[in-house]
């Protein structure tokens, strides 16, 4: 993931490259595609989200699509507190 990029187009170029190598006929599990999502998320600012979901979750239960809500809302919250921390003066 670019430092710059969200992780709806990260997601969205992950999917893309997927769809092109299904049709190449190489496939890959639920399980496989959540752990390559993980590997390239910024530790810094996701990583204890990661280590909690892992926790609770499980990554062989986990979906796709239900990865992708719980990240976007925890980007959400970190924009949130950005802001919050931004008008107070705190940098």
């Amino acid at each position: 993931m670019q430092s710059n990029e969200s992780l709806k187009g990260m997601f969205t170029h992950f999917t893309d490259v997927t769809n092109n190598l299904e049709s190449l006929e190489k496939t890959y599990s639920n399980e496989e595609m959540v752990r390559k999502i993980i590997r390239c998320l910024p530790k810094n600012k996701l990583g204890p989200k990661v280590t909690g979901i892992e926790e609770v979750r499980g990554l062989k239960k986990l979906e796709l699509d239900d990865l992708l809500g719980r990240l976007l809302t925890q980007e959400i919250h970190l924009k949130e507190d950005k802001g919050e921390s931004s008008k107070k003066g705190i940098p």
